[in-house]
């Protein structure tokens, strides 16, 4: 499964740029290939290779591989597609499949899977892969892809209301207006009880979920604008250097190179 059915040619996925499409709760990356920097995100991940092969993950506990993982938040890792083109989808932690994800941290961090359990979507993945899907498909596709990857995950209990309500309320703000002491007195909790409760509840500390968060909107930022100190502190961080070095360190590439329409095409389907 080394190529693509593009207007009734075969292409090698090799020829192709990346395509990252961005939506309210996640986003996912199709790619020739993918960085192999040793990172650690705080999404729940799905790795995949897009031609049926293995691909490489090593993580604390070894090296593992499989046609595709789906990856605990806060788990350190470096992949090598060994030549392959992938898909990378990151879940929010506002997603309700987020906390599966995140109950798997200690027990089992990586969980490998095979490529036929979304031999169905073969269709969508390719024409993702070309750039040639609009919003809606791509809010379908994604939503296809977390389904699929829930049935290897463990069950999670129903969210606690006040952890929901704040979500909510994180969700809805863009993160350099986000006050945290504002939150704990709407919800009613001391702060030092509200941040136990909500990285018990959601998986991830508060400090971590603030930290993806500006990261996500730093990247549909970058769908539309060119100015990368802009993006930087539109997306709450101090300055250019900061973003870029955090950027870097949690999704193994530069805010540069995903602005840089000759790689990457960035496309915002958040309004799906």
């Amino acid at each position: 499964m080394g190529s693509d059915m593009i207007g009734g040619q075969t292409r090698p996925f090799s020829e192709g740029k990346a395509n990252l499409y961005a939506l309210a709760d996640g986003f996912f990356y199709v790619a020739p290939t993918a960085s192999d920097t040793r990172t650690c995100r705080q999404a729940g991940v799905l790795l995949l290779s897009l031609e049926g092969r293995d691909i490489e993950v090593k993580v604390a506990g070894g090296t593992h591989r499989a046609e595709g993982f789906l990856i605990a938040p806060g788990v350190h890792r470096q992949l090598d597609t060994r030549g392959q083109a992938v898909l990378s989808l990151h879940l929010d932690p506002i997603h309700p499949v987020y906390r599966a994800f995140a109950k798997n941290r200690i027990d089992c961090p990586i969980i490998p899977i095979n490529y036929s359990a979304f031999r169905d979507l073969d269709s969508s993945l390719h024409a993702a892969y070309a750039g040639e899907i609009c919003a809606e498909k791509a809010g379908n596709l994604f939503a296809d892809l977390v389904s699929i990857s829930a049935e290897f995950l463990p069950g999670a209990e129903a969210r606690d209301d006040r952890i929901a309500q704040m979500l909510s309320e994180l969700n809805s703000m863009a993160p350099e207006d986000i006050m945290f002491r504002d939150l704990v007195r709407q919800i009613g909790l001391s702060e030092s009880r509200l941040s136990h409760l909500f990285s018990e509840d959601v998986g991830l500390p508060l400090r971590s979920f603030h930290l993806w968060k500006k990261i996500v909107y730093a990247i549909k930022m970058i769908a539309r604008e060119s100015n990368m100190t802009r993006v930087a502190l539109d997306s709450g961080f101090s300055d250019s250097a900061h973003f870029s070095r955090t950027f870097r360190q949690t999704l193994g590439l530069s805010p540069s190179f995903l602005a840089d329409n000759r790689y990457v095409q960035v496309i915002d389907c958040s309004s799906y």
